[in-house]
């Protein structure tokens, strides 16, 4: 594999991961999630969202919803990419590492993991 079908696959892998947080793995602890553009338009999660001019995701917990804070928004695509290589050292200290970027196993848990990642910084849940 080249470096540039590397590239894609990584962003590949980081749209099927956020697809499954949201549509299961990270709904214990997250309350809402949006993407959004430059224009202010919505950017569904299930695009091509790292291409998005603007990319902007708000994102609130549930305890945050809780204590009555106000969503948290990140800039860019820059939090999915650290997410994305906190998620691969995790995988390889749990003797799991990626040995092929073009064809990667993952569950709901992986997925969670890197959304907390991505999202908060680390492992903040579960």
């Amino acid at each position: 594999m080249n470096k540039e079908q590397r590239i894609l696959a990584k962003q590949e892998l980081i749209h099927d991961l956020v697809v499954t947080a949201i549509e299961g793995g990270s709904d214990y602890w997250l309350e809402l999630f949006l993407m959004g553009n430059a224009k202010g338009e919505n950017v569904t999660y299930q695009s091509d969202f790292l291409g998005v001019e603007g990319l902007t995701t708000a994102f609130l917990t549930k305890d945050d919803l809780d204590e009555g804070n106000t969503p948290l928004q990140l800039p860019g695509a820059a939090p999915y990419i650290t997410g994305l290589r906190k998620w691969t050292l995790w995988r390889f200290h749990r003797c799991r590492p990626i040995t092929d970027w073009g064809n990667i196993d993952f569950d709901a848990e992986d997925a969670d993991v890197f959304m907390q990642f991505s999202l908060l910084g680390d492992i903040v849940y579960g």
